[in-house]
């Protein structure tokens, strides 16, 4: 299973990262993606949800693998979205 999905449009240079709230999802924002149909949207699962196995479930692990992930898509510049922890993970993300 994937950690994370992509939504919209694909080439899209205008990039929405979306953090779900603690017991949520990445699915949580498919939706969101359906109206927002210009943007390529990455919905990314918090560390142990979604039934994916991961040992370290710190912030500083999540920003890794959140960099990891942008890396690995090549986006250099992105907006972010997150509800409930998932906004504390992008002060987090933004803060170092």
């Amino acid at each position: 299973m994937s950690r994370f999905n992509v939504y919209g449009y694909q080439d899209s240079d205008k990039t929405i990262i979306a953090l779900p709230a603690l017991g949520e999802r990445k699915e949580v924002y498919e939706f969101l993606a359906r109206s927002l149909k210009e943007y390529r949207i990455i919905a990314i699962d918090l560390p142990g949800h979604n039934q994916v196995k991961q040992e370290d479930h710190s912030i500083s692990t999540f920003l890794l693998e959140i960099e990891k992930i942008l890396s690995k898509l090549n986006i250099s510049s992105a907006h972010f979205i997150g509800n409930s922890i998932g906004g504390w993970i992008i002060q987090a993300f933004y803060s170092q």
